[in-house]
């Protein structure tokens, strides 16, 4: 994509050469009409003395600097010929010749009692001719030079205010309290263009404010409801009055409110806009340790989990964002299969291996959407957030039947290895 200054220039410099080349070829028809001119124009020997010479059977020949005239009567007394100079007056009443470094114009007339032959010298009318021709060429290089300096300067003049107004807006910090532009531009087209972003700028931090007043009113409105229900949950429990049925059924409720808990926090964590300042060095082993820890009380980790650290693996990144995809991988897995889960950590991957039905190609399109799916889970999506919050890649493949392979690479620039 190129400038709009290259586009400036482009146009003031060829109307300034359309312009350059109309005056040249203007000039050149005008000069060679004036030669054409000369060549055609007949003497006026009107006044001369051989006009009516006093013997009109004599030839006559008359030279000087500047003519050569020579009268060859039609019926001579003796015979002869005209000068040299006039051979090339055959067929034509004019022509222009060029003898040794003289150059002449050639005229024939026939008058009474013969023909009057004149050769003027034109030498130096054509020494002057190209002199004007040198002087054009050199007026034209001059005129294509300034023409490009021109056209340059006022391309650069006419683009940096538009260059300017596309810089501070690329440089406009991301963030709730977007900073208005200034209108100090002399170009109504620049300032209309200013305010008009102002405008759009007021109306994204307005609704960049209403949705962080919702989401703070969600998060108390929703946590204190999931937080009562996972009391209630815990009294019954402790209570150890149901029967068997009843205890699993109040297992599932207690699960179905952890992950809602789980969904609502990291929904409003993703939501909210995480500074460089949150990376911290994580030691993903030990991470992924204390989160099957802690889904031990929902899930039976132990018979459907295997582990398997194959290298050291370190990464610098958001340790709660990291957590929270971490988790949902596992959780997802966990939810939806009854098989065992492998998990194979590597020093710049993630790989988990599931036994479970696969995932359908409605659900595997849900990973990369950039907007919510209208309708199925949120999980999938969530994943997607999150690995473009970390700057992660994701990879699936998932067959019917065969379960979920799922590689989480731990930066954009590592790629899964050809098979």
């Amino acid at each position: 994509m190129k400038p709009i200054a290259n586009r400036i220039y482009k146009a003031i410099f060829i109307v300034s050469l359309i312009s350059m080349i109309t005056m040249v070829l203007t000039l050149l028809i005008a000069n060679e009409s004036l030669e054409q001119t000369m060549l055609t124009m007949q003497p006026d020997l009107s006044q001369s003395p051989i006009s009516a010479p006093s013997a009109p059977h004599s030839p006559f020949v008359w030279h000087s600097e500047s003519h050569q005239i020579a009268y060859i009567p039609s019926k001579p007394d003796i015979s002869v010929t005209a000068p040299a100079v006039f051979s090339a007056l055959q067929d034509q009443d004019s022509a222009e010749v060029k003898v040794g470094d003289q150059t002449y114009l050639l005229n024939k007339q026939v008058i009474e009692h013969g023909t009057l032959y004149v050769a003027r010298n034109i030498t130096a009318f054509e020494k002057r001719e190209e002199r004007f021709n040198a002087l054009l060429i050199l007026l034209v290089l001059g005129i294509s030079i300034l023409s490009w300096w021109l056209a340059r300067i006022s391309s650069r003049k006419i683009s940096t205010p538009l260059r300017k107004l596309s810089h501070t807006i690329q440089q406009l910090p991301v963030g709730p309290n977007l900073p208005q532009l200034k209108l100090n531009y002399q170009d109504q087209e620049l300032h209309d263009i200013a305010q008009t972003f102002n405008r759009f700028l007021a109306e994204l931090t307005a609704y960049m404010q209403r949705e962080k007043n919702l989401l703070n009113l969600a998060s108390h409105e929703l946590r204190t409801p999931i937080a009562v229900m996972a009391g209630a949950i815990d009294v019954i429990e402790s209570r150890n009055q149901l029967g068997p049925a009843d205890h699993k059924t109040l297992q599932r409720l207690k699960r179905a409110n952890q992950d809602m808990a789980d969904n609502i926090n990291t929904i409003l964590r993703l939501s909210r806009h995480e500074a460089h300042s949150d990376e911290t060095e994580i030691d993903l082993e030990h991470l992924i340790h204390e989160l099957l820890i802690d889904m031990s009380s929902v899930y039976a980790i132990k018979e459907r989990v295997q582990l398997h650290c194959h290298e050291t693996s370190h990464v610098k990144n958001n340790a709660l964002l990291v957590s929270m995809l971490l988790r949902n991988l596992i959780q997802n897995a966990l939810q939806h299969t009854t098989g065992t889960i492998h998990i194979n950590l590597y020093a710049d991957h993630f790989h988990l291996q599931d036994q479970g039905s696969g995932l359908t190609t409605q659900q595997q399109a849900r990973l990369g959407q950039n907007h919510a799916p209208s309708t199925g889970g949120l999980g999938l999506y969530i994943v997607t957030l999150m690995c473009e919050k970390l700057d992660w890649q994701l990879t699936l493949q998932s067959q019917p039947n065969q379960g979920t392979q799922i590689e989480l690479y731990f930066s954009q620039s590592a790629h899964p290895p050809t098979t």
